[in-house]
């Protein structure tokens, strides 16, 4: 719940309605809280625009929503969002997934598709890229040999994941490899990390294991992917 005099122009709130009578189904609106109006009746009314309607095109019509004062307490700013799923959470009966063992470094070394996949970076000629990755995430790098030597490229998200950002980053350190390039984009959503180094293929093995076992928690069901690609720098 959010008070109207906590209400600030241009933040966005969100409504929640429930589409079944258990309330474990939520329907989550959100809105931009445009002012307080008051109509010629003496009706004043909280306007809110639906950020689902909202689009860079001027020419469309944004949907908007008068909200008497009784029904602000629907309205929850990005804290009460969290305390009403928290709420969900602990009401809604979800059903837990398997339970799986995490790979050691050891056993990431040892799989089939790992072996088959340093050998194709090791053999690639300069200019072709690799994407590795484990199957159904966003886990993964990019790897392009160069000379006798490696470029990383990887993409943590430090304010979602602030865990898995710092453990990338150890995994090269633990090896005395400082990042030639790091910096933060989409207002610090994203980190962009950059290594490059003249190192054999033992640490090569070494990394990536690490960043899969230490950063990324590859699972015993985890599948691998290699993918190649044309380098684009």
């Amino acid at each position: 719940m959010t008070r109207p005099v906590d209400l600030v122009p241009g933040n966005v709130y969100f409504r929640v309605f429930y589409l079944d009578e258990q309330l474990t189904l939520p329907d989550i609106h959100t809105l931009v809280f445009v002012g307080r109006e008051e109509m010629d009746d003496g009706e004043v009314l909280w306007v809110f625009e639906d950020a689902a309607s909202r689009s860079d095109d001027e020419t469309d019509a944004v949907e908007r929503h008068g909200i008497e004062e009784d029904h602000l307490s629907e309205i929850l700013d990005i804290h009460g969002l969290h305390a009403t799923l928290r709420e969900l959470e602990a009401t809604a009966r979800f059903e837990s997934p398997p339970l799986h063992r995490r790979r050691s470094s050891e056993d990431i070394r040892a799989l089939e598709a790992f072996r088959h996949g340093i050998d194709a970076i090791v053999a690639a000629t300069p200019g072709l890229s690799f994407h590795v990755r484990i199957r159904g995430t966003d886990d993964g790098f990019f790897i392009e040999k160069h000379g006798t030597g490696w470029n990383w490229s990887l993409f943590t998200q430090p304010l979602k994941d602030p865990d898995e950002d710092r453990a990338v980053q150890r995994v090269f350190l633990d090896e005395g490899i400082e990042p030639s390039t790091s910096y933060l984009s989409s207002l610090g959503r994203t980190r962009v990390l950059g290594y490059r180094f003249e190192m054999g293929e033992v640490v090569l093995e070494r990394i990536m294991a690490g960043l899969l076992c230490n950063a990324f928690g590859m699972r015993d069901d985890d599948e691998l992917v290699f993918r190649p690609r044309e380098a684009t720098v």
